[in-house]
């Protein structure tokens, strides 16, 4: 299972949840993708809304990707949609 916000490793976090794996190859490419603060620290738990227009996955933007991400999703598991499967988050909690 993969998350578009990574679940676990913070105080209380009771599961883990990574980002997917292109997603963090990508990351470990390009660490402006996360959020950075004035200090420098960056958060890895997910990619920074100042991405939504850069082209930084192959020439696309992260929105079309997720999109694709999730109709991949849906076309996958169409069959369990409203039966065994009855939501999809785009944001897991934990």
């Amino acid at each position: 299972m993969y998350s578009f916000h990574q679940c676990g490793g913070n105080v209380g976090d009771s599961c883990s949840i990574p980002l997917p794996p292109w997603l963090l190859e990508e990351i470990s490419k390009n660490p402006d993708l996360v959020y950075t603060d004035k200090s420098g620290r960056r958060n890895s738990e997910y990619i920074s809304l100042g991405c939504d227009s850069s082209p930084v996955f192959g020439g696309r933007t992260p929105i079309p990707v997720y999109t694709d991400y999730m109709q991949s999703f849906q076309d996958r598991f169409r069959d369990y949609l409203g039966d065994v499967i009855v939501a999809r988050y785009l944001q897991q909690t934990c």
